[in-house]
């Protein structure tokens, strides 16, 4: 994988996740009309945003005939400017 001019090879990836030195939350996040279910990772006394999950009803009025039902959105989600990105390229070689 290539972020910003650095590479970063699977097998790191693979490494870190087999390893139980991080711990995957999931809190939920409300806004006034809205839910989400916010994923990070705590790693090295750090937190990192994984994905921000919106479920969405499109298709809800009568005249759509496609797409009728429950989308998950999964959107880009950061801690302090630390998301999934950050936390890939922070990965110990």
């Amino acid at each position: 994988m290539l972020i910003n001019e650095t590479i970063i090879y699977s097998d790191n990836i693979v490494k870190f996740l087999e390893n139980e030195d991080y711990c995957l939350v999931c809190k939920d996040y409300h806004t006034h009309n809205k839910y989400s279910l916010l994923i990070e990772m705590h790693f090295n006394n750090s937190v990192y945003g994984i994905t921000k999950i919106e479920p969405a009803f499109d298709g809800k009025n009568s005249n759509v005939s496609q797409t009728k039902g429950i989308i998950f959105y999964f959107q880009e989600h950061s801690v302090e400017s630390k998301n999934i990105w950050r936390l890939l390229n922070d990965i110990p070689k």
